[in-house]
């Protein structure tokens, strides 16, 4: 899949991965999955020198820590923490929900489901506020559509754009 949803309901984009990086975060993934323990995970994962996101040194920067790869890898080591009772998790947090569960449903039913013109969605894709795929025709990310409130005075606004459309015919 090429999304993957954080602890909180973020839904980051995976598509622009490298190869490389991909490979790491499916090994930081496996070792999740086989409950890695919590400080070997982050030493290996997230802070570990074969981190291909890290700056020499190891060095965390805001460039970084916003990459995708690195958010996930920290929230994989939020969930090994949580998992072995070392972390507590938020009230919020989704933690039996496996990061990268997702479906990804046509333009048009998102724009149905969320009450909006396909245009509205397509805005939104354009904004990054949706994850698509990249090929036609384009799908979108449930978890990112579920995750997406829709801007009512942009709404509003369309709408009575359609309507002195739809008058002037």
């Amino acid at each position: 899949m090429n999304t993957y949803t954080t602890l909180d309901g973020d839904v980051l984009d995976l598509k622009g991965l490298l190869d490389p990086h991909r490979e790491f975060l499916d090994r930081a993934y496996r070792s999740y999955q086989v409950g890695m323990d919590w400080s070997e995970f982050a030493n290996a994962y997230t802070n570990g020198a074969e981190n291909p996101v890290l700056e020499p040194g190891r060095r965390v920067t805001r460039a970084v820590a916003e990459t995708p790869l690195y958010r996930a890898l920290r929230d994989l080591e939020d969930r090994v923490g949580i998992a072995s009772g070392r972390l507590r998790p938020s009230p919020a947090d989704a933690i039996e929900r496996d990061p990268f569960d997702d479906a990804l449903i046509p333009i048009a039913e998102a724009a149905k489901q969320k009450g909006v013109t396909v245009q509205a969605v397509h805005k939104a894709i354009e904004r990054q506020s949706i994850v698509a795929t990249r090929e036609r025709p384009a799908c979108v990310s449930q978890n990112s559509l579920d995750r997406w409130s829709v801007n009512e005075t942009r709404r509003r606004a369309g709408k009575a754009a359609g309507e002195k459309s739809a008058a002037k015919k």
